[in-house]
């Protein structure tokens, strides 16, 4: 409580307010005080640009009916699969933080790898229950190039389907974190992030661009095999498989030739030699204006 009274007095527009909510009898509720410091806060960030976006990115979260959009139709020469990304569970970790009355967003390692080699292969979208604002300055620090093509903003993306996105669900993948009570039959589940290191996004980056060099008819032949099954467990069993290590004397396997690190090891120079030729071109145009 004493939080909340320091919150409202170093706030000049709530302070005189602030004497008056505390000026109350013992029995009113403490419910009700905080109630109205939060509507005085509301109306106060409303007085803002700022503000006043947040409050209505909570009103379309809380209160306004969201019907899903179709996509736009593919043109058929720019004509590839379409995998579905959920931001907060595969490429970001948020954690809500009351010293700065918002969330706190921790971007995943190799998430503008990721994005980069997958947006050659697939139709990248991503699919995000935060509030436009926040969730635009996520997408500038992990797509600055744009490779997801598509955002789609949802109360619950739980309940986004990808049956009604405008797509054949034969080329469809939708990449998950957490389990739902009704796994689609597109989906892969990778697991929670818990925000350590890894490079967990390599291997599902490895995993899609096989799926759609080995998989052209159907891909729901293949993420069938991954249902009930660790993801990461099955799939690095498979890459051994794939990608066979040489055999030093003849008998153990070389691990400084491993070809599944060498393989990312050129994807994430490959996309480092790309950045800093666009950087570069972004410069020279700078400069020729």
């Amino acid at each position: 409580m004493g939080l909340v009274r320091r919150a409202l007095e170093n706030t000049p527009l709530l302070r005189e307010s602030a004497k008056i909510l505390y000026r109350r009898p013992v029995e009113v509720p403490r419910a009700l005080v905080i109630c109205g410091a939060a509507g005085l806060a509301g109306f106060a960030a409303y007085r803002t640009e700022k503000g006043r976006k947040m409050c209505e990115s909570l009103w379309r979260m809380g209160f306004k009916d969201h019907n899903q959009e179709k996509l736009p139709n593919q043109e058929e020469k720019e004509k590839k699969p379409t995998v579905f990304l959920d931001l907060e569970e595969v490429l970001i970790k948020k954690a809500w933080s009351i010293w700065h009355l918002g969330y706190k967003i921790t971007v995943r390692e190799h998430a503008e790898e990721f994005l980069f080699h997958l947006s050659n292969t697939y139709e990248v979208v991503c699919v995000s229950s935060l509030p436009p604002e926040i969730s635009e300055e996520v997408f500038q620090k992990i797509d600055p190039y744009k490779c997801i093509k598509y955002r789609v903003f949802v109360q619950d993306s739980s309940k986004f389907s990808e049956e009604n996105s405008n797509r054949s669900l034969n080329t469809v993948v939708r990449v998950r974190g957490t389990e739902t009570d009704t796994p689609s039959q597109n989906e892969i589940n990778i697991g929670k992030w818990n925000g350590d290191s890894e490079d967990k996004l390599l291997l599902v980056l490895d995993f899609l661009i096989n799926l759609q060099q080995i998989e052209l008819e159907d891909f729901r032949t293949v993420l069938r095999t991954y249902k009930e099954k660790s993801f990461s467990s099955e799939y690095k069993r498979i890459q051994k498989e794939i990608y066979p290590r040489p055999r030093k004397y003849l008998l153990f396997a070389d691990e400084e030739s491993d070809p599944v690190k060498k393989i990312n090891k050129q994807r994430i120079e490959e996309y480092i030699d790309a950045k800093e030729y666009v950087e570069n071109q972004l410069r020279i145009r700078g400069m020729g204006r």
